[in-house]
């Protein structure tokens, strides 16, 4: 059965220009309705009535398979809770949808439908078909040339910027997508040449990527930019965006205006409108496509559609990561080519098409009085839609009957995606031109446009049946939506088009070809009626006086003289821009004026040619341009401010060194108000050189920064540079309004007409947060002058449950050193200011969350030292303020950047001295850990946690931080929740608190008294059991457990809590708890370490600090520090040498908290070799693995009261181990053995307590391999005997031949697991599905695995998919029980950041009885190999799991899939309990089931 839920992917990508689904988009698998209109001729496009009965009996078909890739069952059809889809969405669309929700209540979405609908997992079928769904696969893509990836034979198009690719497929892995590099090559399949309903991409193309490319993005690049690789749209999109820019030529002259329009300025119009600015840090960005498209990281910056474009209704189905199906916006994905209309547009008259009227008028008509003549020359100046509300409004206009031509001017105009009709309307008004009436009459024109009209209407009511849909041509209302939205696109691109310049303005060929806007547009459409206009004040072209004449002198060079600013009233808003346009030379007798907008009642006349026009400051009111400001010469020189001010404001010049301004572009809407206005800019080609050669040419257009932009209260002073904002990736931030505040003297808002010059210092920062976020920034000065009065400023807002501050000395000045931003995918979350003289704040904020940035200047580099951090940025400046984007509404900062003194003015010699302590969150650990406060001092050393093993004992640590705490001056230590949190509280006042993880009291709290005023000090940290993780009496409530079985962490998607510690010391002997679980006591214990992140704390270490007095105390802080057993209170010894700069590892035998061993587990690496034990204490299987974990392993139980002793290996390498036991056996043998072994036991008198190994050679810890690390020497820890024991008895002889390695005799390939160790007596082989095992005969590192676990135990199955290398499944890992413990099938990337997502992961309840009864699997196929890619496990609890990998496309089912598949299931009578197959390091290339009678017991 098909099911959307298992068919999504992590991030959807839509269409740039109608903001539709590419695909993965359902219905429900039932028949289409007959639409109420399908009569006559007129197609019945819902059951595909073709003429070919077959063809048709196929759509029907298809409309009830319920495996069609956008079919699911009609009883899978549920409704989407609230909450399920806001989760499904990232902060910036939730905030997108919270602002149309308030335009919809303000009335400014009329015309479309409500945003508050349901959201369901499907359509409805009964309302959209199949076929009308199927143009959502197709796509073209306009792809940048200098893209990483490209289609093949993208060379063709030569040295263009970008190019339009013939039809392709989202891919829907990743963000790839398939497309052919031309509409000319062949779309056929298997090349057939036939033109297909879908292109054809073979598996083969797809792993080599022949015509892959990224979609928007190309992610994880290694350089230190987002880039826009490409803009995809529908196919039938860019049909209708072509057919747009012809209209829109049309309407400005100019014939086949789709043909003459150059791909470059395509590119340019649509990359400024995907939203994303700047240059983003490679430091922030994903070192890879999986990691930036993960769940964890997808809200960062993620481009999945145009963001500054709205796409009306489809706004907001298209705000989460998968697409929306909500209930009434099912036309959303209908055809816009599939119309009713298509091959009779016009009614003939005499057909029975009823009417629509207005609604009942107004009873006060102004318009009463006037003669119908009127009243209709009136409305030869509307609209059809603004006609209709005037009939509401008015009696008089209500009764007025329009003539045919008033209906046919709406059907031309109104209607111009409908070719075939504008074309029928034009023949016939070139009939009447002709008088040729006859033929005119046998059209009802009205009849015709009210019937377009009605068939796009929403219904207002829905009955219980939804007939209502029956009489709306789904197809023709996407299109008339489509439309409305690439129209006005249109209209802005042929306005500024180099054609339109030459052809509207005569401008010269080789300047209009360098003319643009550049620099975006100031304003936002509302959607209103209205003309995008332009005035050109550049070159013109005269006419020739007589043949032959040189074609620079015919160029007329042109100046604005005077600019008239028309206003609406006295002091109303901007209406309209007039230009005095005059040649420069007196030869030339050129002069005119040309307007934009409207003349207003009011206005002004500015003479600017003694000064050169270089740009304007609009600013921006209640969704118009409303007021205006010339800026001159240097662009900091400005006019008076012209129309109302009172929004926010934006700069907009053409640098003189490159640019110049040759005009402005704008949309005017139908009430006479500018909304949009831009700039022409003409790129000068100065023919500059350097010493390599010509300087290349500006670009045509410029990724904006955020502070050129920015819309802003108040414009940021010319002197001071800003940069570029962290925090939210929001794409409307051009319409956001901008604040700054700066706390140097000498900063003036720029453009204002009163500057005051007012002298100040900085007093106090205070900053105001709570758990969350920080909410408000307040700056207190001090003023210079009479009173020396004090005064503030505010950024945001100052209401917060939490509050600190940061204070300066008066008198003295102290810039900032560094300041530290953490942000998340909701915004700011806080900030730290770090001062010259060491002046350090605490972080205005929850201060673990989210990334932490530091910027520093790079002059300080050598005062605190060489950074590590990724997350650092240099700022060539000092930091003298800061700017933001604010939501008021919801009270948090979206955006914070900072802004630098930079050029002559900055202070480098604030940088002099070395700074008093380290920067905050400025440097990293070798495992990337941030340092929270700097590393301790480096003659101090880190130790081992007692219990660790040393080495690799654990994997890619989920924890994000670090930081440490001294015992000197220590005074208390609060213990959170399950060791959730720890705070270190101090004696000294100067001495802040310390605290690490999650500090929340609800979760209850352990607090321990230090006395260190009389004398109480630390002396030692025990490790306590979990049934006594804190003292009796003094233990609070805390939590409950985690959810394990779901938890989402790095090794095997689990992550064990922290044991409880409690603090030995002097003095609390007595009240220490009773039992403990280790015990680490040392005379040089100076201080504690954590690694931690926001939630939790993750692990801690001992540090240690030799004495300068005692030369004596260096040598046992090294030994303890590589030694882990130094930790112990008993004196153990190693039965062997260890080099100085061996790394070292360790397990024991001996009983700990009362639990013994009962049983060992020993992991082996393909090759064969010891890599790794794990012992189970007390019935469950310890979490620490000594070495490494591997999926080849062999256990052995241990009787009662049996204890290991003793060890044999080989002689001269560590490529084996067997533990030997007081009760004279041996376990088998891990690993492989050759030549002679030897035996290693504890000397006379005493006892082995455990076994050690240690790594001669530096490994990093991100070894990009899944090989197992083999320890280099392997030896026995032993200490004094603590009773009078026998000794045990010697073992005569080392166990019998290893069980790895062995030669399959069926497949020829190596056994990887213990083949000896099976249970054939009582389990089975089922048979592998792909069964070619010849094909790996001959290779080494493919080889024969399986595994076994306790269905009775089973808990969790989890996925590893191989998404960096576009292979298949790489393991399958199995999790129990602690009785069970953990088994893998395949190979586990335990040493690689690691994430099991919830759609790879499968929680079972084995305890209650639920098994696993079958397993389909999906299989590729090649010339070389077979690769699992695809697996669906069910139950018998009637529940499955689909896990798909990246060569599997999750738009079919899987037995539906392009791959092979088989079904494994074992009969009534057994059960399955594991899995066997052939493996190699990146790939599961067969499986098959490991089966056994149900009466059978485990046997593991």
């Amino acid at each position: 059965m098909s099911d959307a839920r298992s068919r999504s992917y992590e991030t959807h990508f839509y269409c740039a220009l109608c903001g539709g689904p590419f695909a993965q988009v359902f219905r429900t698998a039932v028949s289409p309705a007959q639409p109420s209109y399908a009569v006559g001729s007129e197609q019945d496009i819902y059951n595909s009535n073709t003429g070919d009965e077959d063809q048709d009996e196929d759509d029907r078909n298809e409309d009830l398979d319920i495996d069609n890739e956008f079919n699911i069952s009609p009883h899978n059809n549920r409704c989407i809770p609230e909450e399920v889809v806001r989760n499904s969405m990232s902060h910036a669309a939730s905030r997108s949808r919270e602002l149309r929700l308030v335009a919809e209540q303000e009335g400014r979405r009329r015309g479309m439908v409500s945003e508050k609908r349901k959201t369901m997992q499907a359509y409805n079928g009964k309302y959209i078909s199949t076929r009308q769904m199927k143009w959502t696969k197709n796509l073209r893509a306009l792809i940048y040339k200098r893209s990483n990836h490209q289609p093949l034979n993208h060379e063709d198009y030569g040295t263009s910027t970008a190019y339009l690719t013939g039809r392709g497929l989202i891919r829907q892995v990743q963000n790839w997508a398939d497309a052919f590099a031309s509409v000319d090559e062949e779309e056929g399949d298997d090349n057939s040449g036939v033109h297909t309903e879908h292109p054809f991409f073979s598996d083969e193309d797809k792993q080599q990527n022949t015509y892959g490319f990224h979609v928007y993005q190309e992610l994880g690049r290694p350089d230190s930019r987002y880039v826009i690789s490409s803009i995809p749209f529908h196919d039938e999109c860019w049909s209708l965006l072509d057919l747009a820019i012809e209209e829109s030529g049309k309407e400005r002259g100019v014939v086949g205006m789709n043909e003459r329009f150059d791909m470059d300025e395509l590119w340019g119009y649509l990359r400024g409108l995907v939203g994303v600015t700047g240059v983003i840090d490679s430091a922030i960005v994903p070192n890879s496509t999986a990691a930036a498209l993960s769940e964890e990281r997808r809200g960062s910056g993620v481009v999945s559609r145009l963001g500054e474009v709205d796409y009306r209704e489809g706004q907001g189905s298209g705000d989460g990561w998968q697409w929306k199906h909500e209930e009434g916006l099912h036309w959303l994905a209908a055809d816009p080519s599939l119309i009713s209309v298509l091959h009779s547009p016009l009614l003939p008259l005499g057909g029975t098409q009823s009417r629509s009227c207005a609604p009942r008028a107004a009873l006060e008509d102004p318009f009463q009085s006037m003669p119908p003549e009127i009243l209709l020359e009136f409305c030869k100046l509307l609209t059809s839609t603004d006609v209709f509300s005037l009939k509401t409004a008015s009696p008089a206009v209500h009764n007025l009957c329009l003539p045919d031509s008033f209906y046919r001017r709406f059907l031309r105009e109104e209607f111009q995606y409908l070719p075939a009709l504008v074309k029928e309307v034009k023949d016939y008004e070139a009939c009447l031109e002709r008088l040729d009436r006859p033929a005119l009459r046998n059209i009802d024109w009205r009849g015709s446009f009210e019937r377009l009209r009605k068939r796009m209407m929403t219904p207002k009511t829905l009955s219980d049946s939804g007939d209502e849909w029956d009489a709306v041509d789904i197809g023709l209302k996407n299109r008339n939506r489509i439309w409305k939205i690439v129209k006005p696109m249109a209209d802005e691109l042929v306005e500024g088009s180099d054609v339109i310049l030459q052809h509207k303005y005569q401008a010269p060929e080789r300047k209009a070809e360098k003319t643009g806007v550049v620099r975006g547009y100031a304003g936002v459409r509302t959607g209103k009626e209205g003309t995008t206009q332009s005035v050109y004040f550049g070159s013109r072209m005269r006419d020739r006086l007589f043949e032959g004449e040189d074609e620079d002198l015919l160029e007329i060079i042109l100046e604005v003289e005077k600019v008239c600013v028309w206003l609406d009233g006295e002091d109303g808003p901007v209406c309209g821009l007039g230009f005095d346009i005059v040649s420069v030379s007196d030869a030339e007798k050129y002069k005119t004026m040309q307007k934009l907008g409207r003349r207003g009642s009011a206005s002004v006349v500015l003479d600017v040619r003694p000064e050169k026009l270089t740009g304007f400051v609009f600013c921006l009111a209640n969704q118009i341009i409303s007021g205006i400001q010339l800026v001159y010469g240097n662009d900091h020189t400005f006019s008076k401010k012209f129309g109302h001010w009172n929004g926010n404001c934006r700069k907009i010049t053409a640098p003189a060194e490159w640019r110049k301004l040759v005009g402005i572009i704008g949309f005017v809407n139908s009430a006479g108000f500018i909304e949009t206005l831009g700039i022409l800019e003409e790129t000068i080609d100065r023919g500059r050189r350097d010493r390599f050669g010509p300087l290349p040419t500006p670009p045509s257009t410029v990724d904006l920064s955020h502070g050129e932009a920015s819309v802003w209260k108040k414009l940021p002073p010319a002197n001071a540079s800003l940069l570029e904002r962290e925090g939210l990736h929001i794409m409307d931030w051009r319409m956001c309004t901008g604040e700054w505040e700066i706390w140097d003297n000498g900063f003036h808002e720029e453009g204002a007409e009163a500057q005051v010059e007012q002298q100040k210092s900085l007093k106090e920062i205070v900053g105001y947060y709570d758990d969350e976020a920080l909410r408000g920034l307040k700056f207190v000065y001090r003023e210079h002058g009479e009173g020396n009065r004090e005064f503030t400023s505010v950024l945001g807002t100052t209401d917060a449950i939490k509050s600190d501050c940061i204070c300066f000395e008066e008198g003295k000045r102290d810039p900032m050193a560094a300041i530290v931003i953490s942000f998340g995918d909701t915004g700011i979350h806080g900030i730290l200011f770090v001062t010259e003289s060491g002046l350090t704040s605490e972080v205005f904020g929850p201060r673990y969350l989210g990334t932490h940035k530091v910027f520093a200047s790079t002059s300080a580099s050598n005062i605190d030292g060489p950074s590590h951090t990724i997350f650092r940025k240099e700022t060539n400046g000092d930091m003298i303020g800061l700017h933001c984007l604010y939501d008021y509404e919801q009270k948090r900062f979206l955006q914070l950047g900072l802004v630098l003194l930079t050029g002559s003015e900055r202070h480098d010699d604030i940088y002099g001295s070395q700074l008093r302590r380290p920067i905050p969150f400025n440097d990293m650990t070798d495992k990337l850990q941030v340092w929270d406060d700097g590393p301790p001092p480096s003659k101090w050393s880190i130790g081992s946690r007692p219990g660790d093993m040393g080495i690799c004992d654990r994997t890619f640590s989920e924890a994000e931080y670090t930081g440490w705490a001294s015992f000197e001056y220590l005074r208390k230590i609060t213990i959170y929740g399950k060791m959730k949190g720890i705070r270190f509280s101090f004696s000294q006042s100067q001495e802040r608190d310390r605290f690490f993880g999650y500090d929340n009291e609800n979760e209850g709290i352990f607090v321990q008294e230090i006395d260190y005023e009389n004398g109480e000090r630390i002396v030692g940290i025990a490790v306590l059991p979990d049934e006594e993780a804190t003292p009796r009496e003094s233990q609070k409530a805390v939590s409950g457990d985690e959810d394990l079985v779901e938890s989402a962490s790095c090794e095997g998607d689990y992550s064990p809590p922290l044991e409880s510690i409690y603090f030995l010391t002097n003095r609390n002997r007595a009240d220490a708890p009773t039992r403990v679980k280790y015990r680490l006591s040392c005379p040089y214990l100076k201080a504690i370490k954590f690694d931690f992140n926001y939630h939790k704390l993750i692990s801690w270490a001992p540090i240690y600090a030799p004495s300068d007095s005692d030369s004596e105390s260096f040598k046992v802080v090294s030994e303890m520090v590589q030694y882990p057993w130094k930790c112990r209170t008993d004196v153990i010894m190693p039965d062997g040498d260890i080099k100085p700069t061996s790394r070292v590892a360790c397990v024991f035998f001996d009983d700990e908290a009362g639990k013994g061993v009962d049983a060992v587990k020993g992991y082996v690496s393909k090759s064969g070799q010891f890599c790794g034990l794990v012992f189970r204490r007390g019935g469950s299987w310890c979490d620490n693995v000594f070495g490494h974990r591997s999926a080849y392993e062999v256990t052995m139980e241990l009787k009662k009261g049996e204890k290991f002793t003793s060890l044999y290996s080989p002689d001269g390498n560590t490529g084996a181990l067997a533990l030997c036991t007081s009760m004279g056996r041996t376990t088998p043998w891990f690993g492989t053995v050759s030549g002679h072994v030897r035996l290693q036991q504890a000397p006379e008198g005493q006892e082995a307590v455990g076994i050690y190994g240690t790594l001669d050679r530096e490994i990093p810890f991100f070894t990009p391999t899944t090989e197992a690390i083999v320890l280099d020497t392997v030896g026995l820890l032993y200490r004094s005997k603590k009773s009078s024991r026998k000794r045990s008895p010697r073992v005569l002889s080392p166990p019998g031949a290893s069980g790895f390695q062995i030669l399959d005799k069926a497949t020829k390939l190596r056994w990887f697991s213990n083949i000896k160790a099976f249970p054939r007596k009582t389990m089975r082989f089922s048979s592998l599905v792909a069964q070619r095992t010849e094909l790996y005969s001959d290779s080494d590192t493919v080889g024969r695995t399986y595994c076994i676990f306790d269905p009775s135990q089973l808990e969790q199955i989890l996925v590893c998919v191989n998404l960096f290398r576009h292979k298949g499944i790489t393991g399958i890992r199995f999790r129990g029980s602690e009785k069970m413990g953990l088994v893998t099938m395949g190979e586990w990337p335990d040493r690689e950041p690691i994430t099991v997502k919830p759609r790879q992961k499968m929680s079972i309840s084995g305890l209650s009885g639920e098994r696993i009864i079958r397993i389909k699997v999906a299989f590729q196929r090649s010339d070389t190999e077979d690769r699992i890619v695809g697996l669906v496990i069910e139950t018998n609890s009637e529940r499955s799991k689909t896990i798909v990998s990246s060569e599997m496309f999750p738009e079919k089912p899987i037995h539906l899939s392009a791959h092979n598949v088989k079904v494994l299931e074992c009969g009534e009578d057994d059960e399955i309990v594991g899995f066997h197959g052939v493996v190699s390091t990146y790939n599961i290339h067969d499986i098959g089931l490991v089966v056994r009678r149900k009466s059978s017991k485990p046997k593991l």
